[in-house]
C-alpha cells in the first residue's frame, strides 16, 4: 500500500513543564541540612515543596504528508505554540519524538532567531546561515526580502531599535523567502497591520502551492479557511479533531462559540413575561448539527416561543449580522401577508425559510424579537444562542481584499464570436 510522503510524523509527544519557582540549593553540605531540615516539620510542608506539574501536550500522534497545509487551532493556553517551539528545535520534548523531513523555517515569538545588536541586513545572513545555507544563496533572496519587508531604508540599523511591527515584517520575509521546505508561523502575524497580514497570507499560499509543507497556528478562522485544506484542533493538550479544515473549524466554532447557555439572555430569567423566546435550531437538522450551515441549500430557521397572556395583535421579526454588528438580512412575519398574528397562550414555532444563504464561512449573530401592536409593546428581544456557523468550503476569490460576503460558486465560460 503506497503512502503520501510524510513531512512531518510525531508519535507519542508530550511536553510537561513544572509549577511553581522553588530551585534546590546545590549539592552543598550547607544545601543538603538546609533541605533536610526544612522537610522536617510537619507532612504539609513536605507537600508544598513536592513539585507540580502541568502537561501542555499530552500523547500527541500524526504524520503531515509533504505539500499539506495544516491549521493549529484552540484556546489560549492548549499547546499551539509549545507544539511549534518543539518543532523548531526550541524546546525538547518530555516524552515521544517529532521528525521533521527538510530544512524548517519558523515564525514564532516577536524577534525569534534576531540578535539584538545586529543590524536588520546581519540578521538576514544569520538567519540563512542557522538555515543551513551558503552566503550566496541568501545573495539570490536578498532583495525579495528587502522588499517584502519595506525595511530597506531601516537594513543597517540595530534591529533592537526596531517597533514589534518591523520584527514581524524582516522575520517572515526571511522566513518564507528561504525556499524552507517546512514553514511554521504563530500567531505572530496579528502584530502586523491589515495589508502586511494579507501579504503573509498570499505569500504562506504562494509557498504552499509550491509544494512545501505548512503549520500555521491562528484564532483567525476566515485565515485558516482560505489557507489550510487540514486542521488540527488541540484541546487540553491533546488531539480533539484532525481533519478537512471546513468540517474542523465548524465544529470548534459551534462549541466555542455555544459555550455560552443557550438560551435567552439574563434578562429571559424573570419569571413574569408575556411572551418570550426559549431557543432555535435549524429545520430538519440533528442535535450535533442544529445551528450550523454545511452546504449551499435552502434554509428554515425555527425559534421557539412561549405565550403566557394572549396577544390579540403580534408580530415577530428576526435579523441575521456580522460579527462585526453589519445587518445582512432582515425579515418579519408581517412582510409575508400574514398581519397580526392572535396568540393564545402556549408554545409556537415561529418559521423563517430562505431559498439560498449564500454567505462566507465564518459565524453569525441572530436576532429576534416579538411584539405586541396593541400599545406598541416589545414583548421579547433577543440574541439568539447559540451563534449561526456557516462551514460551506468557501467559493470566492481566495484573496481577502476581493472577497465579498457572499459565497457563490461561478461557472465561466468563453467563446469566440
Amino acid at each position: 500500500m503506497n503512502r503520501d510522503p510524510v513531512s512531518i510524523s510525531i508519535h507519542g509527544l508530550g511536553k510537561r513543564y513544572r509549577i511553581g519557582s522553588y530551585v534546590g540549593t546545590g549539592n552543598t553540605l550547607r544545601g543538603w541540612l538546609s533541605e533536610l531540615f526544612s522537610r522536617q516539620p510537619s507532612p504539609q510542608s513536605t507537600a508544598e515543596k513536592e513539585p507540580k506539574y502541568l502537561w501542555a501536550l499530552r500523547d500527541l500522534t500524526f504524520d503531515i504528508p509533504v505539500g499539506a497545509v495544516v491549521g493549529i487551532i484552540g484556546r489560549n493556553g492548549v499547546g499551539k505554540s509549545t507544539l511549534l517551539k518543539i518543532l523548531s528545535r526550541i524546546t525538547d520534548p518530555t516524552e515521544g519524538s517529532a521528525e521533521l523531513y527538510g530544512k524548517t523555517s519558523s515564525l514564532l515569538e516577536v524577534g525569534t532567531g534576531f540578535h539584538g545588536e545586529l543590524t536588520g541586513r546581519e540578521n538576514i545572513y544569520l538567519s540563512g546561515a542557522i538555515c543551513g545555507m551558503t552566503r550566496a544563496e541568501v545573495d539570490r533572496h536578498f532583495d525579495k526580502i528587502v522588499a517584502f519587508s519595506e525595511l530597506e531604508r531601516f537594513l543597517d540599523t540595530p534591529v533592537k531599535r526596531y517597533s514589534s511591527g518591523m520584527y514581524v515584517r524582516l522575520g517572515f520575509a526571511v522566513a518564507a523567502h528561504l525556499d524552507p521546505d517546512i514553514l511554521l508561523v504563530d500567531e505572530v502575524l496579528a502584530v502586523g497591520d491589515l495589508s502586511f497580514q494579507r501579504r503573509c497570507l498570499n505569500r504562506m499560499s504562494d509557498v504552499a502551492q509550491a509544494g512545501r509543507t505548512v503549520l500555521f497556528v491562528s484564532h483567525q478562522m476566515a485565515a485558516i479557511r482560505r489557507l489550510c485544506n487540514r486542521t488540527i484542533w488541540l484541546e487540553a493538550g491533546k488531539v480533539r479533531d484532525f481533519g478537512p479544515t471546513g468540517e474542523v473549524v465548524a465544529r470548534y466554532e459551534t462549541e466555542s462559540l455555544g459555550a455560552a447557555e443557550s438560551g435567552a439572555p439574563d434578562s429571559h430569567k424573570a419569571s413574569a413575561y408575556r411572551a418570550r423566546f426559549l431557543s432555535w435550531a435549524l429545520a430538519g437538522a440533528s442535535v450535533e448539527s442544529a445551528h450550523t450551515i454545511s452546504a449551499l441549500e435552502g434554509v428554515e430557521f425555527q425559534l421557539a416561543l412561549d405565550v403566557r397572556e394572549p396577544i390579540r395583535a403580534g408580530y415577530g421579526g428576526f435579523e441575521i449580522f456580522d460579527w462585526e454588528g453589519k445587518l445582512i438580512w432582515s425579515g418579519a412575519s408581517h412582510d409575508q401577508g400574514r398581519g397580526d398574528l392572535p396568540l393564545s397562550s402556549g408554545k409556537y414555532t415561529l418559521s423563517y425559510r430562505l431559498p439560498l444563504l449564500p454567505l462566507k464561512p465564518g459565524a453569525y449573530r441572530l436576532h429576534a424579537s416579538f411584539y405586541d401592536r396593541e400599545g406598541s409593546r416589545l414583548l421579547d428581544d433577543w440574541w439568539a444562542m447559540p451563534e449561526l456557523v456557516l462551514a460551506m468550503p468557501p467559493s470566492s476569490q481566495a484573496q481577502d481584499e476581493w472577497q465579498g460576503v457572499l459565497n457563490l460558486p461561478c461557472e465561466f465560460s468563453i467563446r469566440k464570436d
